[in-house]
C-alpha cells in the first residue's frame, strides 16, 4: 500500500483487514484493532517501522503469515486469549521486540515466527502448545518455557534454560 503519510486509522465498523492493507506505512506509530475485527490478512502491517504500540482484537484466532514482520520499533505485544495460532514469519525481524505475552489458548507457533528478534530475551510459552515450527526463535531467546518443541526451533539461539510445561528445567 506504501501509505507513507498515514499516522492513524480508525478501525471502527471493520470486520476484516486484507493482505498487505497497511504494509510499509512507515509513519504509523500505533494501532488499536477493536473486537469487531475477526480476521487480518497476511503481511498486514509488514515494515511499519514506526509501529511501537499494538492492541489486537480479542476476536482474532490467528496472527497470519508475516503480519508484523520487520516492524523494527515494536517493543512489546500482548497476544489476546482468543489466538490459537501464530503463523510463519509473523514477527520476523522485529528487532526491538523485548517482551511477548502468549495466551494459554495458543497451540501453534509457526516457522520463523520470531526469528531475528534480536532484543527478545525471554518468553513464556504455555503448556498448551502442540507445535513450534522450525527456527521459530532462532537467533534470539535467552530463556524460554515451551511446550512441545520441534527440531531446530531454537537453532542458532542463546537458550541456556528451557522449562517444558512446568515440569522442570532442561538445559541446551
Amino acid at each position: 500500500s506504501r501509505c507513507t503519510n498515514l499516522t492513524s486509522f480508525n478501525f471502527s465498523g471493520i470486520s476484516n483487514i486484507g493482505d498487505y492493507a497497511f504494509a510499509y506505512c512507515k509513519n504509523l506509530p500505533s494501532i488499536k484493532i477493536p473486537g469487531s475485527v475477526d480476521f487480518i490478512g497476511n503481511n498486514t502491517f509488514e515494515e511499519c517501522t514506526s509501529l511501537k504500540s499494538v492492541s489486537l482484537s480479542t476476536s482474532l484466532e490467528k496472527i497470519p503469515l508475516g503480519t508484523f514482520s520487520e516492524c523494527s520499533s515494536l517493543a512489546k505485544i500482548d497476544i489476546p486469549n482468543s489466538v490459537i495460532e501464530i503463523d510463519d514469519y509473523a514477527f520476523l525481524s522485529c528487532t526491538s521486540l523485548t517482551k511477548v505475552t502468549l495466551p494459554k489458548s495458543l497451540k501453534v507457533i509457526g516457522q520463523n515466527a520470531f526469528q531475528g528478534c534480536a532484543s527478545l530475551t525471554e518468553i513464556n510459552i504455555p503448556d498448551t502448545i502442540e507445535r513450534i515450527g522450525k527456527e521459530a526463535f532462532s537467533l534470539n531467546i535467552t530463556e524460554a518455557t515451551p511446550g512441545t518443541v520441534l527440531q531446530f526451533a531454537f537453532s542458532n539461539g542463546n537458550v541456556p534454560n528451557i522449562e517444558i510445561g512446568g515440569t522442570g528445567s532442561y538445559y541446551v
